[in-house]
């Protein structure tokens, strides 16, 4: 225990049970997720048609290239060779609902500049001592919000100095599947099916032109032409959410997420001001195990007693339990305990 009275030991007496959420997420926008890198493409010399006839490279682009930044995507083994595929990263959707709920969970006093500033531009650590105040004053408010913030999410520093006994790990664990299309088509341009090295084939794509405009002329922005890659619309994915030690105010919190991510205010991926990134939960499934002489959980009645057929690693060691999705709402009043 610190002076804020926030108890950032939430594992000193180990892990007595894990909550277990299952999504299945339809893409219901085009969905932007990038990685940083750049792939190339030749564009035939014609000015009819033109940029309808691309021939795609999967390399980083060199002088003579035109580029477009690439989509996010990994490799595996496959029949004794590397493949590429696309999925989305589970920092993106963990980002995205770490966003969500300090933008409308946490006290909007607390809110701002709650940002860990770069060790390389603050040598003194002045900013890292000011964060510090911020953040030991949100953890002091038990009604802020912020303890429920940093106890899923976490809590970091930039040195051990700064951090003395405030830091630790959060109890939210999440994992992504790839992308589920097993023949996917090339990537389409307004349409037309692209030629070319185009990578994974585990997703469809698209290649959009954006065009900004300037805010004072209303005409196109110079230099502000360009295309990006994006994942088309219908496609799907699967996130497994894992949460250690869980609350009931946890549960609430997920109940929160499934009604704004179907009601497309909690967006995935960059260019959600663009109207990118909407999702929506197709299939979900709550299991919770817990061993033997584990705190009973709040609303712990709406669980029933699963078998333990499963193949999940704790199987035959901990009791399971399932949540019927109907009940999950109903755990929605236990987070008034900390906002």
């Amino acid at each position: 225990m610190n002076d804020t009275g926030y108890n950032n030991r939430i594992f000193a007496e180990g892990v007595h049970g894990v909550l277990r959420v299952n999504w299945t997420l339809r893409c219901e926008t085009p969905l932007a997720i990038r990685n940083g890198l750049f792939i190339s493409y030749e564009e035939p010399k014609i000015i009819k048609g033109r940029g309808l006839r691309l021939k795609f490279k999967w390399k980083a682009p060199d002088e003579t290239d035109y580029e477009v930044a690439a989509l996010h995507f990994g490799y595996e083994i496959e029949n004794a060779a590397l493949q590429p595929f696309h999925f989305v990263p589970a920092s993106s959707v963990r980002g995205a609902l770490r966003s969500w709920t300090i933008n409308h969970l946490v006290h909007p006093n607390f809110r701002k500049d709650m940002t860990p500033p770069e060790h390389e531009d603050d040598p003194e650590e002045k900013k890292q001592k000011a964060y510090l105040r911020k953040i030991k004053a949100a953890l002091s408010d038990p009604r802020s919000g912020y303890r429920l913030v940093t106890s899923l999410f976490g809590l970091a520093f930039e040195t051990r100095e700064v951090a003395k006994d405030l830091a630790h790990a959060g109890r939210l664990r999440i994992e992504t599947e790839k992308f589920a299309h097993a023949h996917a088509k090339p990537i389409a341009i307004n349409g037309i099916l692209a030629d070319g090295e185009v990578g994974p084939h585990n997703a469809n794509r698209q290649m959009t032109v954006r065009n900004p405009l300037d805010r004072m002329t209303h005409a196109s922005k110079e230099g502000g032409l360009h295309h990006f890659l994006e994942f088309c619309a219908g496609e799907n994915f699967t996130a497994q959410l894992s949460i250690l030690n869980p609350q009931s105010s946890d549960i609430g919190l997920i109940s929160l997420w499934v009604r704004e991510i179907n009601d497309g205010m909690l967006r995935i991926g960059a260019l959600s001001n663009l109207g990118r990134g909407r999702v929506a939960v197709t299939d979900q499934s709550y299991g919770l195990w817990q061993r033997p002489g584990a705190p009973k959980l709040n609303g712990f009645e709406h669980f029933v007693t699963a078998k333990n057929n499963s193949d999940d690693v704790l199987a035959g060691l901990w009791q399971n339990y399932k949540l019927p999705v109907a009940a999950l709402s109903k755990f929605e009043a236990y987070l008034q305990e900390h906002v």
